[in-house]
């Protein structure tokens, strides 16, 4: 029995082998053949790119063609007995008549642009808008005063006051600034106080 058992154990460990070996000869073909496949379609992508290339270098070249050929008619059909030699005063006149052509045609080009702009600017701003002017009491305790501005009319909401701190001798109350206020006195419509204090 010892003997069956040995021999057994033997063939099953050859056999366990030769079924791994098996198995990795397989993965290795497998992989093989996917990268095959996967350069396959790499080399396919690149004379996809190719071909799309050397067809958009075709149409240009096309393009290019063509407008050389409108040229080349276009110079062809100025007649020889128009080109006349000018004198040097004739010369100078059609350059100063060019350069003023240029510069008319810039001035023309920047008016458009500034009565485009302007046009735009009208059309954004035709409504008057709400103006919101804090005067006080941004970013710091007491002092709450806030301008409503619209069009020729104006509000003023709360006027608050603040205590002096320890480096303000002699002062008792701190106001805020309402010069703007005073400025502006003529838009004045009112003045509504939110909330009070004891103090």
């Amino acid at each position: 029995m010892t003997d069956e058992n040995s021999i057994l154990t033997d063939t099953s460990k050859t056999l366990a082998e030769k079924v791994r070996k098996n198995t990795r000869k397989n993965y290795k073909k497998q992989n093989e053949q996917q990268e095959t496949r996967k350069n396959h379609k790499n080399e396919e992508n690149f004379e996809e790119r190719d071909t799309k290339k050397i067809e958009v270098e075709k149409a240009e070249s096309r393009k290019n063609y063509n407008k050389r050929n409108k040229k080349t008619v276009a110079v062809q059909e100025v007649k020889h007995e128009d080109l006349k030699p000018l004198s040097i005063e004739e010369s100078r006149l059609q350059q100063e008549n060019r350069t003023q052509n240029e510069k008319q045609e810039k001035n023309t080009r920047q008016r458009s642009k500034k009565t485009k702009n302007n046009n735009i600017a009208h059309e954004i701003f035709k409504k008057p808008s709400l103006k919101i002017i804090p005067l006080g009491g941004l970013h710091e305790v007491g002092k709450n005063i806030t301008v409503f501005e619209y069009d020729d009319e104006m509000i003023v909401v709360d006027c608050g006051i603040s205590f002096p701190e320890d480096d303000m001798l002699g002062i008792d109350l701190v106001i805020p600034d309402i010069t703007y206020v005073i400025k502006n006195q003529e838009k004045l419509k009112g003045m509504v106080i939110t909330h009070g204090h004891e103090d």
